[in-house]
């Protein structure tokens, strides 16, 4: 069960990544990729969550993890900010697709990028476990 849920977690984080990759690209002016914006807003939704729930399986399910672990609490603080941003990054493409609005910031895709790459970092190393 532990391969599974990992093998999962970890494929989502990386769909993750890869949307955000889509979503810098987008921004660097690859209009071209803006119609991918409609396939990459559900990724990103579907990938969000299912990070959060492997992860949170992982630490039941796992006996030398608690949902309390400073490093744990930290990915899910880190998984609210990335949330927060990323739906901004995808509803805003999804509106430009349409024609309603312009771009999202830079300041978005940055925070964006941040919150994961610290969220891959604290996923890897585990400080404090």
């Amino acid at each position: 069960m532990y391969e599974t849920l990992l093998f999962l977690h970890v494929l989502s984080a990386f769909v993750l990544v890869a949307v955000l990759g889509i979503y810098w690209a987008i921004y660097a002016g690859s209009s071209s990729l803006v119609r991918l914006s409609g396939l990459a807003f559900p990724l990103w939704g579907a990938a969000s969550l299912s990070v959060l729930v492997f992860g949170i399986w992982l630490a039941f399910d796992v006996s030398g993890y608690a949902l309390w672990d400073g490093w744990i609490v930290a990915a899910i603080a880190l998984w609210l900010v990335q949330g927060a941003f990323g739906s901004q990054l995808a509803l805003g493409y999804k509106k430009m697709t349409a024609g309603m609005a312009e771009r999202p910031t830079l300041s978005a895709h940055v925070v964006a990028t941040a919150a994961v790459a610290l969220l891959l970092i604290d996923m890897i190393w585990k400080p404090g476990a």
